[in-house]
């Protein structure tokens, strides 16, 4: 029986605030972020670090708005200087052409500001807990910070990669020995490499 794919469904400004680190999969901080909409589906969400020149912030999403041509977004900067927020929204929605921009949204953490409807912004509330429990349902979980997703999936530092090399080296030659047919040997290879201790694996 097939179940469902779930759904997301954010129709207000406070609501996407709640669900962009969800799509993320990271709280945004001192970033710009494009949200491609399809029809009335989000599609591709990318940022970019807001520090600099606006130009140049702006410049970093170009590669996402030619890739979806004929696509709307909504620009979210998060930025805890309102100007230089504005700035880069500004740049940002000049790039894009202002035809192809569904809305564009601004938080410096404590209020938000939604250009199109309400220049005076408002307090942002706490993120609506349905909404997030909807997304962990989805099997969708944001990480603190971006700086935590390149901690998971970064490799060893160099000064790791002579110990990582003895260890593989010993077990490969454990491998290449062996007179066992190559399934078997795999199987011991895998068996060995699990037994390390963590300071074995990455010294």
């Amino acid at each position: 029986m097939e179940h469902p794919t779930p759904t997301l469904k954010a129709t207000t400004p406070d609501e996407l605030f709640t669900v962009v680190p969800y799509l993320l999969g990271f709280h945004p901080v001192e970033s710009l972020v494009a949200i491609q909409i399809d029809g009335k589906r989000v599609g591709a969400v990318a940022r970019s670090d807001i520090d600099g020149p606006p130009e140049l912030v702006a410049r970093a999403l170009g590669p996402l708005f030619d890739r979806f041509a004929t696509s709307d977004f909504i620009l979210i900067a998060y930025c805890r200087d309102r100007h230089h927020g504005e700035a880069v929204l500004d740049s940002a929605e000049s790039l894009l052409g202002r035809h192809r921009v569904v809305d564009t949204m601004m938080t410096d953490g404590v209020r938000g500001w939604s250009l199109f409807y309400d220049d005076d912004g408002w307090v942002l509330p706490p993120p609506d807990e349905l909404l997030c429990a909807e997304a962990v349902y989805a099997g969708l979980a944001p990480m603190d910070d971006r700086l935590a997703i390149v901690r998971l999936v970064e490799g060893p530092a160099s000064h790791q990669l002579p110990g990582l090399r003895v260890v593989f080296e010993a077990a490969v030659g454990a491998v290449e020995s062996s007179s066992e047919p190559w399934e078997a040997r795999l199987d011991r290879f895998d068996a060995y490499v699990k037994q390390l201790k963590d300071k074995e694996a990455a010294p």
